[in-house]
């Protein structure tokens, strides 16, 4: 149990750090977009391309701060002893963290006290979404997922800005 805790305070750790990175990216993006809104005008184009092009940049913001992060992540994995693999993905203007245990685990145990723990770190994990959103990244949100070792789901939630 006290290992589990430890696991999440870890993983808690790296989220913030995201709302850390967020917020420093965000004035090297404000100057690229003062840019790209005087070449384009709000009327010129279908609205469907411009959502699209609003999108794409939310995501190539995003995939830098993992690209950036990836070290701490390979260096909260090995602390973790390989108990955990961590990976984190890029879903529209969202991010994704899946956690895969790598040992067998009570299933039904491990999901309530995820649950519980997830909860009391919601605020932080918000807080990690509204950093996205001051990045530039409008509706800005992190997904949490914990899977078994054999693949299966054990929790998933979703906090937005």
């Amino acid at each position: 149990m006290k290992k589990f805790v430890i696991v999440l305070a870890l993983l808690l750790m790296l989220c913030l750090s995201f709302a850390a990175c967020g917020s420093k990216d965000k004035d090297a993006g404000d100057a690229g977009d003062a840019g790209d809104a005087g070449s384009t005008p709000a009327s010129s184009g279908p609205e469907a391309s411009q959502d699209a092009g609003a999108a794409s940049g939310a995501n190539v913001a995003l995939e830098a701060m993992v690209e950036e992060l990836r070290g701490q992540i390979d260096a909260m994995e090995e602390a973790l002893g390989g108990n955990i693999e961590v990976e984190i993905e890029v879903r529209g203007n969202s991010l994704a963290y899946l956690y895969t245990y790598t040992t067998e685990v009570d299933k039904d145990a491990a999901a309530a006290e995820l649950g519980t723990n997830i909860a009391i770190s919601a605020a932080a994990l918000e807080a990690t979404a509204q950093g996205l959103q001051a990045a530039g990244v409008d509706g800005a949100s992190v997904i949490i997922e914990y899977y078994a070792q054999d693949g299966d789901l054990l929790y998933e939630a979703e906090f937005t800005a």
